[in-house]
């Protein structure tokens, strides 16, 4: 099961993707997925509602996907993260990571159009892997105590 958002901009709804690749939304009642979703452990409720609710409604796979989250509190990101990023753009490899941030708002579908800034020259390209850390963590007592 894949958890994703589907629909037009800004009016997207939370949706499984089923191994079989049936798409199926979920009620309103399960809201968007964002931050407290995550929190709030909401994906054995969504497996338990799946197992004991066959009425769920189907959309065709081809309905436009939007961004995997919506409003993420944060995006930080690791620059020249991998040492032929760091050749081509000429940079030396650094010897510690180059920790920037992303407006949240950057965040759209993974077909949607790409807003390129006027008179730009030069678009790149890049993947992202986006971490959903499911509990705030603050000042923990170690790496391996939560």
């Amino acid at each position: 099961m894949k958890i994703i958002r589907t629909g037009e901009v800004g009016s997207e709804r939370a949706a499984v993707v089923q191994a079989d690749g049936t798409v199926r939304v979920l009620p309103e009642s399960f809201g968007d997925i964002d931050a407290r979703f995550w929190g709030d452990g909401r994906v054995e409720e969504i497996r338990t509602f799946l197992a004991t609710n066959s009425a769920v409604e189907i959309v065709n796979p081809s309905v436009r996907r939007g961004s995997p989250i919506t409003k993420p509190e944060k995006i930080i990101c690791i620059g020249l993260n991998y040492r032929d990023h760091a050749n081509e753009t000429g940079a030396t490899i650094p010897t510690e990571p180059i920790i920037f941030m992303k407006a949240p708002n950057c965040v759209i579908g993974p077909h949607d159009e790409i807003l390129v800034p006027r008179g730009s020259t030069k678009t790149d390209w890049e993947v992202e892997l986006g971490v959903v850390i499911g509990t705030r963590a603050r000042y923990l007592p170690s790496p391996k105590k939560p």
